[in-house]
């Protein structure tokens, strides 16, 4: 019995050992575990502070030198990087177009000076907006940027950038001014302080031939520009110029017309500046009169010149419809002529185009165009730049 009661009490023992051994090796085996976690944990957390965010460790952006075509990205649209913008009185300014680059590039449109197609939905043809003052950028994107990305019903308000430059100007900065020509007109920053972006009155300049270098200061260049008005301009061209529009223009508060609201628009006007009643192709009314150079507006015009439409909204960074366009005085100028019939060579066939001048830009309405350029702005802005420099 001694000797049962010995073995129990033995093997008793035993088992506790054992057991008091396991719980011990599971302990350290846990102490072990934890503080290899907690060792990992430190060193992920080291390397986060050590290592930038992607964004940061990205390989640096290479910024293109003048004439470097390393690096750089297709162009979105408003971009405004990478393209050269020609200095003053350079004649080589403009450099070879990449795609997707629009500088030195024709504004498509029906109807227009060198017969072009009709731009695309989306089509990437635009201003370029390179190196030049931002008011200038912002006043076209609000018109602009919507035709050029397809957003919009209406056609180019100032359409493709021609070039960049310094011009003499009396009361600018120390005689000059920063000028940027586009297809259809010229922005002006005569006062950089002030921030205002006029619009030249380059149409009463091509018709007078008299070069504004001031206020009050011109230079006489002939008896004004032989570019044609509107169509193709070559010889082939029976089209009026700006020359013959002097015949028929209020350049010194002459040349007024009578009062003809509700009056179907029937005259036309020839080359030699002549006048002539004819039977017009299309139906077009004089819907306004201005009482100042006194000449009618005729409807398809003025509807155009008040049109609401999509604009760029730069604060929100969005388009907004149903707005207007632009403040047509501040655009157009006061009418220096009657609306009148021409017959005009565009992209090498004659055609039928009602033209009005106005004392900065030039209104074509074209017929057989499709509705969105039926109306629209002549290409001042590059007439003038051919007459004053020259070059296309």
């Amino acid at each position: 019995m001694r000797n049962r009661t010995r073995y129990l009490v033995l093997t008793v023992s035993l088992f506790s050992i054992c057991f008091f051994m396991v719980v011990l090796v599971t302990a350290v085996a846990s102490a072990q575990a934890a503080s290899f976690s907690g060792a990992s944990s430190y060193s992920s957390q080291d390397r986060e502070q050590e290592t930038p965010d992607a964004t940061v460790t990205a390989r640096p952006t290479h910024t293109p030198e003048p004439g470097d075509d390393k690096g750089t990205k297709t162009p979105e649209p408003g971009d405004d990087k990478g393209t050269k913008t020609p200095e003053a009185g350079d004649d080589n300014g403009t450099e070879t177009p990449d795609p997707g680059d629009h500088k030195g590039t024709k504004t498509p449109e029906p109807g227009d000076d060198e017969g072009t197609k009709t731009p695309e939905p989306g089509d990437t043809k635009g201003a370029d907006d390179s190196n030049h003052p931002a008011q200038f950028e912002d006043k076209w994107q609000k018109t602009d940027k919507q035709v050029k990305e397809g957003q919009s019903n209406h056609s180019w308000v100032w359409g493709n950038s021609i070039a960049t430059k310094v011009e003499n100007y009396a009361e600018g900065q120390n005689g000059q001014r920063e000028v940027e020509y586009f297809d259809k007109a010229r922005m002006e920053l005569t006062n950089p302080n002030s921030g205002s972006v006029t619009n030249g009155l380059l149409v009463k300049e091509l018709i007078s031939g008299k070069l504004q270098l001031g206020n009050n200061s011109f230079e006489s260049r002939g008896a004004g520009a032989s570019v044609h008005v509107a169509g193709d301009d070559n010889a082939a061209n029976p089209g009026p110029t700006y020359q013959s529009l002097k015949k028929v223009a209020s350049l010194e508060l002459d040349k007024a017309s009578e009062k003809a609201l509700g009056k179907e628009v029937e005259d036309a006007l020839d080359q030699d500046g002549n006048v002539s009643r004819i039977a017009p192709p299309a139906v077009v009314k004089n819907v306004y009169y201005d009482n100042t150079l006194k000449h009618n507006i005729p409807d398809v015009f003025w509807n155009f010149m008040n049109q609401p439409g999509t604009v760029w909204d730069k604060s929100s960074g969005r388009y907004v419809p149903n707005n207007k366009l632009f403040n047509w005085m501040d655009v157009m100028g006061l009418p220096l002529t009657e609306a009148y019939w021409t017959t005009t060579l565009v992209g090498g066939q004659l055609k039928p185009v009602l033209v009005q001048a106005f004392e900065r830009r030039v209104l074509t309405y074209t017929p057989s165009n499709p509705t969105q350029y039926q109306v629209e702005m002549g290409n001042v802005g590059m007439h003038y730049y051919t007459w004053r420099y020259g070059q296309r």
